[in-house]
């Protein structure tokens, strides 16, 4: 079918969420006078009504609307595979991979504990589009842009452009009041995590939230089978569903706290300290990923082995001590290349003049 030049559409997270790279870059391109025709495919009614409801585009991907701009679409937005948009139908001239964040955890190709030659190779054989064979591919540096020239050895180029959802970094939102924990998932979600909360002692650590003026929130990783905190009798400790954007409570974040998720890497952008929770490393590593990095060398932040420790450490940054400014800033400048805030900009514009 021709392509129409005119027309980009997006996905993200295999067409069921609405956030993202994708998410943040499509949403610069409407707000561009002479941008081209963008629409939003999602499996989610919900995101669909929400969306048209505010006058924008959004289609299901089996839709017979869906098929149509699918199949004359000239670009395709994704953050992870070709599946974000379809499972078939997916042939643009141009397919253009923002991925979900700078790899700290061994991906695709690299990642030797999952990698199946075979299931690459069914896929060709059963995608319109030949999988992981990316056009563009953003990256935010090029310590990242190492990493996935041997994760996806098909991508024809790879652009050090900074990653869209970034940009919502500059916007903060006041007061700065609350601590962010956000784990990983482990095993995709095959594995009981309950053991990240085993030393965690809700109402001491509410006790000291109280003290402080601040609160803290809990966002499990989207992949996460859930966790056996009790929170009823607690004031200033909140899950949030794992759904949620992770960017816009990073917006109002003074302190995260994280193990091996990449996350990290775009919050040193805020200049903010990070506190690390690696509590089952060496298990972690064995059994579940490995890393590109010696995570010693990458992680600019205390590395606490349990919750009481975690609270000693907040206590010393809340008391005004923070000895990891220049390992943070020496980390950001290695993983982020452009630290303007501009990124949206620049990947809009890439697209824009070399379609």
């Amino acid at each position: 079918m021709p392509k129409d030049k005119n027309l980009w559409i997006f996905g993200e997270w295999l067409g069921k969420t609405y956030r993202d790279n994708s998410k943040y870059l499509f949403e610069y391109a409407l707000r561009q006078s002479s941008a081209p025709r963008c629409v939003w495919i999602t499996r989610n009614a919900k995101i669909q009504m929400e969306l048209r409801a505010k006058g924008i585009e959004a289609y299901h991907p089996n839709s017979l609307r869906g098929v149509f701009l699918i199949m004359r679409a000239h670009t395709a937005v994704i953050s992870v595979d070709i599946l974000d948009i379809h499972k078939g139908l997916l042939a643009p001239k141009r397919l253009v991979q923002l991925y979900h964040g700078s790899p700290l955890k061994r991906i695709s190709a690299d990642d030797e504990k999952r990698h199946r030659p075979w299931r690459s190779v069914l896929k060709r054989l059963l995608l319109t589009r030949k999988y992981n064979q990316y056009d563009i591919q953003l990256s935010a540096a090029p310590a990242v842009s190492e990493c996935l020239r041997t994760a996806y050895p098909n991508t024809k180029q790879i652009v050090e452009l900074g990653y869209p959802r970034s940009d919502v970094l500059k916007k903060t939102r006041e007061p700065l009041n609350s601590i962010t924990y956000l784990p990983t998932h482990r095993n995709f979600g095959k594995a009981q995590e309950n053991f990240l909360f085993r030393s965690f002692r809700e109402s001491e650590i509410d006790s000291w939230l109280n003290r402080r003026g601040m609160k803290l929130k809990i966002k499990l990783h989207p992949f996460s089978i859930g966790c056996n905190l009790s929170l009823d009798e607690c004031q200033n400790i909140t899950l949030v569903d794992p759904g949620e954007d992770a960017y816009q409570l990073l917006q109002e974040t003074a302190i995260l706290i994280t193990d091996y998720s990449s996350i990290y890497l775009d919050f040193l952008l805020t200049k903010r300290p990070i506190i690390f929770s690696p509590f089952d490393i060496d298990d972690y590593l064995r059994s579940d990923r490995t890393l590109y990095f010696r995570y010693e060398d990458v992680t600019p932040g205390p590395r606490c082995e349990d919750w009481p420790s975690i609270l000693e450490e907040l206590e010393k940054i809340c008391a005004g001590v923070d000895t990891y400014k220049g390992r943070r800033r020496e980390v950001c400048n290695r993983f982020n290349t452009h630290q303007d805030f501009q990124s949206s900009r620049r990947v809009y514009e890439f697209l824009l003049q070399s379609a």
